[in-house]
C-alpha cells in the first residue's frame, strides 16, 4: 500500500518551476525575509497580481504606462 502524504494540500499540489536571475531572487528573498512570507506564498501572490494586471492584453512584453 502506497504511503499517503499528509502534509500536502490538495489545492496547492501542482508546481512550476522557473529560472530567475541571482537578483532576482536575492530581491524575491529580502522582500520575504522582511515581510516574514514563505517564497512560495510571495510568488503566488504576485503571479495571482501580475495575471490580473495583464488580463485583456494582447502583448504581454508592451511597456503599460499608469
Amino acid at each position: 500500500m502506497p504511503r499517503k502524504k499528509t502534509n500536502a494540500i490538495p489545492p496547492l499540489a501542482r508546481t512550476i518551476n522557473i529560472r530567475v536571475p541571482s537578483e532576482l531572487e536575492g530581491e524575491v528573498r529580502q522582500m520575504c525575509k522582511a515581510h516574514d512570507l514563505s517564497t512560495s506564498n510571495f510568488c503566488r501572490k504576485a503571479i495571482r497580481h501580475f495575471l490580473q494586471f495583464v488580463k485583456g492584453s494582447d502583448n504581454l512584453y508592451k511597456e503599460v504606462t499608469k
